[in-house]
């Protein structure tokens, strides 16, 4: 029996705080299983977790978000979701 969802997401989301609470952190570039960014992605857009479940991520795709700190506290941009960065020729 492996770990639940919701105990993924919260683990998730508590590496991405402490990554980027860090007052030296940049670019982070995260190379993750669909399910780390679906529960990323519901963080970033403020959704109900379960609800990522509808998010497709494909595999080998690009999905970028920014995450903003300041005294009112964090700020998100989502710039694309399951992009394709694999083109057929």
């Amino acid at each position: 029996e492996g770990e639940s969802y919701e105990k993924m997401i919260a683990r998730v989301c508590e590496l991405r705080r402490s990554i980027t609470e860090h007052e030296k952190a940049e670019d982070i570039l995260l190379v993750a299983h669909a399910g780390t960014i679906r529960a990323l992605v519901a963080e970033a857009l403020d959704i109900p977790l379960m609800r990522s479940l509808s998010l497709v991520i494909d595999p080998l795709s690009l999905t970028k978000l920014s995450v903003f700190n300041s005294s009112e506290g964090e700020s998100w941009q989502v710039t694309c979701v399951n992009h394709s960065v694999i083109h057929a020729d």
